[in-house]
Protein backbone atom coordinates (compact mmCIF):
# COMPACT_ATOMS: atom_id res chain seq x y z
CA UNK A 1 0.00 0.00 0.00
CA UNK A 2 3.12 1.99 -0.21
CA UNK A 3 1.80 3.88 -3.56
CA UNK A 4 -1.55 4.46 -2.07
CA UNK A 5 0.17 6.71 0.98
CA UNK A 6 2.55 8.14 -0.76
CA UNK A 7 0.25 9.74 -3.82
CA UNK A 8 -2.10 11.00 -0.53
CA UNK A 9 1.04 12.51 1.23
CA UNK A 10 1.97 13.95 -2.23
CA UNK A 11 -1.87 15.53 -2.79
CA UNK A 12 -1.74 17.12 0.65
CA UNK A 13 1.61 18.58 0.12
CA UNK A 14 1.27 19.78 -2.63
CA UNK A 15 -2.31 21.49 -2.64
CA UNK A 16 -2.32 21.72 1.07
CA UNK A 17 -6.51 21.21 1.59
CA UNK A 18 -6.24 22.31 4.99
CA UNK A 19 -5.34 25.27 4.29
CA UNK A 20 -7.65 26.38 1.17
CA UNK A 21 -9.18 24.77 -1.86
CA UNK A 22 -7.05 23.07 -4.44
CA UNK A 23 -6.94 25.46 -7.87
CA UNK A 24 -9.32 24.41 -10.68
CA UNK A 25 -6.55 22.74 -12.67
CA UNK A 26 -6.07 19.32 -14.29
CA UNK A 27 -3.13 19.22 -12.54
CA UNK A 28 -4.95 19.10 -9.13
CA UNK A 29 -7.66 17.07 -10.62
CA UNK A 30 -5.41 14.52 -11.72
CA UNK A 31 -3.60 14.55 -8.23
CA UNK A 32 -6.69 14.06 -6.23
CA UNK A 33 -7.68 11.07 -8.39
CA UNK A 34 -4.27 9.25 -8.04
CA UNK A 35 -5.10 7.48 -4.70
CA UNK A 36 -8.17 6.24 -6.07
CA UNK A 37 -6.40 4.67 -9.30
CA UNK A 38 -3.75 3.34 -6.91
CA UNK A 39 -6.33 1.56 -4.87
CA UNK A 40 -8.20 0.66 -8.05
CA UNK A 41 -4.91 -1.68 -9.51
CA UNK A 42 -4.51 -2.80 -5.51
CA UNK A 43 -7.93 -4.27 -5.92
CA UNK A 44 -6.92 -5.47 -9.34
CA UNK A 45 -4.07 -7.13 -7.87
CA UNK A 46 -5.85 -8.59 -4.70
CA UNK A 47 -8.30 -11.03 -6.96
CA UNK A 48 -5.20 -13.15 -7.39
CA UNK A 49 -5.86 -14.04 -11.31
CA UNK A 50 -3.49 -13.70 -14.00
CA UNK A 51 -3.04 -10.27 -15.51
CA UNK A 52 -3.49 -11.17 -18.80
CA UNK A 53 -7.16 -10.10 -18.77
CA UNK A 54 -7.06 -6.34 -17.18
CA UNK A 55 -10.61 -6.76 -15.59
CA UNK A 56 -10.72 -9.78 -13.15
CA UNK A 57 -13.73 -12.33 -13.65
CA UNK A 58 -14.53 -11.52 -9.56
CA UNK A 59 -18.16 -10.37 -10.02
CA UNK A 60 -17.30 -8.78 -6.37
CA UNK A 61 -13.39 -7.08 -8.07
CA UNK A 62 -15.49 -6.28 -10.99
CA UNK A 63 -17.74 -4.32 -9.34
CA UNK A 64 -15.24 -2.54 -7.10
CA UNK A 65 -13.47 -1.47 -9.46
CA UNK A 66 -16.17 0.09 -11.36
CA UNK A 67 -16.64 2.02 -8.12
CA UNK A 68 -13.53 3.07 -8.03
CA UNK A 69 -13.27 4.36 -10.93
CA UNK A 70 -16.36 6.27 -10.61
CA UNK A 71 -15.84 7.77 -7.77
CA UNK A 72 -12.02 9.09 -9.23
CA UNK A 73 -14.02 10.56 -11.84
CA UNK A 74 -16.14 12.26 -9.14
CA UNK A 75 -13.28 13.98 -7.45
CA UNK A 76 -11.78 14.77 -10.69
CA UNK A 77 -15.46 16.56 -11.30
CA UNK A 78 -15.57 18.07 -7.77
CA UNK A 79 -12.26 20.11 -8.15
CA UNK A 80 -14.07 22.44 -10.80
CA UNK A 81 -16.78 22.76 -7.87
CA UNK A 82 -18.97 25.61 -10.04
CA UNK A 83 -18.96 24.02 -13.53
CA UNK A 84 -19.36 20.28 -12.98
CA UNK A 85 -21.12 19.93 -9.41
CA UNK A 86 -23.76 18.01 -10.95
CA UNK A 87 -21.18 15.54 -12.84
CA UNK A 88 -19.39 15.00 -9.61
CA UNK A 89 -22.21 14.04 -7.58
CA UNK A 90 -23.91 11.93 -10.47
CA UNK A 91 -20.34 9.58 -10.19
CA UNK A 92 -20.29 9.60 -6.82
CA UNK A 93 -23.65 8.49 -6.28
CA UNK A 94 -23.06 5.47 -9.46
CA UNK A 95 -19.47 4.64 -7.20
CA UNK A 96 -21.90 4.42 -4.17
CA UNK A 97 -24.07 1.97 -6.19
CA UNK A 98 -21.45 -0.08 -7.09
CA UNK A 99 -19.98 -0.06 -3.54
CA UNK A 100 -23.48 -1.49 -1.98
CA UNK A 101 -23.34 -4.10 -4.58
CA UNK A 102 -19.71 -5.23 -3.03
CA UNK A 103 -21.24 -5.18 0.00
CA UNK A 104 -24.99 -6.16 0.19
CA UNK A 105 -26.59 -9.05 2.59
CA UNK A 106 -29.22 -10.31 2.50
CA UNK A 107 -31.20 -10.20 5.99
CA UNK A 108 -34.76 -10.38 6.61
CA UNK A 109 -36.59 -7.91 9.28
CA UNK A 110 -33.33 -6.52 9.86
CA UNK A 111 -34.21 -3.53 12.34
CA UNK A 112 -30.59 -1.89 11.43
CA UNK A 113 -31.85 -1.18 7.78
CA UNK A 114 -34.98 1.07 9.21
CA UNK A 115 -32.54 2.82 11.30
CA UNK A 116 -30.04 3.52 8.69
CA UNK A 117 -32.49 4.53 6.22
CA UNK A 118 -34.50 6.76 8.56
CA UNK A 119 -31.71 8.61 9.39
CA UNK A 120 -30.63 8.83 5.65
CA UNK A 121 -33.86 10.53 5.24
CA UNK A 122 -33.18 12.70 8.28
CA UNK A 123 -29.99 13.74 6.72
CA UNK A 124 -31.74 14.50 3.47
CA UNK A 125 -34.34 16.66 5.19
CA UNK A 126 -31.70 18.89 7.05
CA UNK A 127 -30.80 20.20 3.58
CA UNK A 128 -33.44 20.22 0.88
CA UNK A 129 -35.07 23.30 1.87
CA UNK A 130 -31.32 24.96 0.78
CA UNK A 131 -30.64 23.04 -2.46
CA UNK A 132 -32.03 25.51 -5.32
CA UNK A 133 -31.33 23.09 -7.92
CA UNK A 134 -34.12 20.00 -8.39
CA UNK A 135 -31.63 18.18 -10.07
CA UNK A 136 -29.27 18.23 -7.32
CA UNK A 137 -32.10 17.28 -5.09
CA UNK A 138 -32.91 14.12 -6.94
CA UNK A 139 -28.77 13.72 -6.57
CA UNK A 140 -28.19 14.46 -2.82
CA UNK A 141 -31.30 12.15 -2.29
CA UNK A 142 -30.13 9.31 -4.01
CA UNK A 143 -26.59 9.83 -2.57
CA UNK A 144 -27.61 9.89 0.90
CA UNK A 145 -29.76 6.65 0.82
CA UNK A 146 -27.17 4.96 -0.99
CA UNK A 147 -24.86 5.65 1.28
CA UNK A 148 -27.08 4.58 4.40
CA UNK A 149 -27.37 1.46 2.34
CA UNK A 150 -23.80 0.72 2.17
CA UNK A 151 -24.01 1.63 6.30
CA UNK A 152 -26.77 -1.28 7.37
CA UNK A 153 -25.66 -3.67 4.87
CA UNK A 154 -21.98 -3.72 5.90
CA UNK A 155 -23.47 -3.15 9.66
CA UNK A 156 -25.53 -6.76 9.04
CA UNK A 157 -22.86 -8.41 7.91
CA UNK A 158 -20.80 -7.85 10.78
CA UNK A 159 -23.41 -8.95 13.15
CA UNK A 160 -23.72 -12.03 11.02
CA UNK A 161 -20.52 -12.81 10.42
CA UNK A 162 -18.98 -11.52 13.60
CA UNK A 163 -15.85 -9.49 13.93
CA UNK A 164 -13.62 -10.01 11.42
CA UNK A 165 -11.15 -7.61 9.15
CA UNK A 166 -13.26 -8.61 6.25
CA UNK A 167 -16.38 -7.25 8.03
CA UNK A 168 -14.87 -4.69 10.45
CA UNK A 169 -13.63 -2.94 7.27
CA UNK A 170 -16.55 -2.42 5.12
CA UNK A 171 -18.46 -1.23 8.11
CA UNK A 172 -15.86 1.39 9.11
CA UNK A 173 -15.90 2.75 5.62
CA UNK A 174 -19.53 3.17 5.56
CA UNK A 175 -19.86 5.24 8.43
CA UNK A 176 -16.66 7.37 7.01
CA UNK A 177 -18.08 8.04 3.86
CA UNK A 178 -21.94 8.80 6.27
CA UNK A 179 -19.43 11.29 7.57
CA UNK A 180 -17.84 12.71 5.09
CA UNK A 181 -20.69 13.23 2.88
CA UNK A 182 -22.80 14.70 5.93
CA UNK A 183 -20.03 16.79 6.51
CA UNK A 184 -19.83 18.37 3.09
CA UNK A 185 -23.78 18.73 2.76
CA UNK A 186 -23.79 21.15 5.55
CA UNK A 187 -21.08 22.97 4.04
CA UNK A 188 -22.32 23.42 1.05
CA UNK A 189 -26.04 24.64 1.82
CA UNK A 190 -26.27 24.85 5.68
CA UNK A 191 -23.29 26.51 7.64
CA UNK A 192 -19.26 26.61 6.84
CA UNK A 193 -17.39 23.86 8.57
CA UNK A 194 -14.04 24.64 9.18
CA UNK A 195 -11.09 22.55 6.92
CA UNK A 196 -13.94 21.10 5.10
CA UNK A 197 -11.36 19.81 2.08
CA UNK A 198 -9.42 18.65 4.83
CA UNK A 199 -11.89 16.73 6.60
CA UNK A 200 -13.59 15.68 3.53
CA UNK A 201 -10.74 14.15 1.49
CA UNK A 202 -9.01 12.50 4.93
CA UNK A 203 -12.24 10.79 5.38
CA UNK A 204 -13.02 9.78 1.39
CA UNK A 205 -9.23 8.18 1.55
CA UNK A 206 -9.75 6.06 4.24
CA UNK A 207 -13.06 4.86 3.62
CA UNK A 208 -12.10 3.56 0.23
CA UNK A 209 -8.75 2.56 1.71
CA UNK A 210 -11.50 0.35 3.94
CA UNK A 211 -12.98 -0.79 1.12
CA UNK A 212 -9.85 -1.64 -0.68
CA UNK A 213 -8.46 -4.05 1.72
CA UNK A 214 -12.05 -5.73 2.38
CA UNK A 215 -11.33 -7.01 -1.35
CA UNK A 216 -7.81 -8.50 -0.15
CA UNK A 217 -9.38 -10.65 2.59
CA UNK A 218 -12.81 -11.48 1.12
CA UNK A 219 -11.88 -15.40 0.48
CA UNK A 220 -8.97 -17.52 2.31
CA UNK A 221 -7.68 -14.48 4.37
CA UNK A 222 -11.36 -14.91 6.31
CA UNK A 223 -10.33 -18.09 7.35
CA UNK A 224 -6.73 -17.50 8.59
CA UNK A 225 -8.30 -14.17 10.53
CA UNK A 226 -10.88 -16.95 11.93
CA UNK A 227 -7.94 -19.38 13.10
CA UNK A 228 -5.36 -16.19 14.50
CA UNK A 229 -8.49 -14.86 16.45
CA UNK A 230 -9.52 -18.12 18.14
CA UNK A 231 -6.32 -18.67 18.49
CA UNK A 232 -5.40 -15.25 20.49
CA UNK A 233 -8.81 -15.39 22.74
CA UNK A 234 -7.89 -18.86 23.85
CA UNK A 235 -4.12 -17.92 24.85
CA UNK A 236 -6.28 -14.84 27.04
CA UNK A 237 -8.21 -16.99 28.65
CA UNK A 238 -5.40 -19.21 29.74
CA UNK A 239 -3.39 -15.87 30.82
CA UNK A 240 -6.00 -15.03 33.08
Amino acid sequence: MYPFYISVVTYFTLFQPLIRFPPQTWTAAIAKALPVWVLTVYVRLSSREKLTHIIPKSYDHQTMITGLLFFSLGDIFFIFDTDLMEDGMLCFTIAQFYFSLVVQQEVTNSRVKYVFLFFGLVSFSFVMNYIDDGIMDVFVLFHLLLIYTVGWRSTCRLRKDGVYFSTLMPCLGSLLFIASDSLQAANKWRWKVAFIDFWGTLFDYTALLCYALMMGTMKTDLHIERKFLNSYLSKKRHSE
